[in-house]
């Protein structure tokens, strides 16, 4: 069966400076976090499960011990 979307989903944790989002919004579905605050642990986790890329900052903590909380 074909995956109903026609593009990649891919995870922002934050909007960015300039076009860099605009850009990649017209090749991918992106989905970017709406708040100022970084999105928690289990937020940023259940939001990067459902996609198929994810767009962090380096300040951004990517680790399973993070994952279970």
């Amino acid at each position: 069966m074909a995956d109903r979307r026609s593009a990649p989903r891919v995870y922002a944790t934050r909007a960015l400076p300039g076009g860099v989002l605009a850009d990649l919004a017209t090749r991918v579905e992106l989905v970017t976090w709406p708040e100022r605050r970084a999105p928690t642990p289990p937020e940023l986790a259940a939001h990067a499960s459902a996609s198929d890329g994810l767009l962090c900052l380096l300040t951004d903590r990517i680790d399973v011990a993070q994952a279970a909380r």
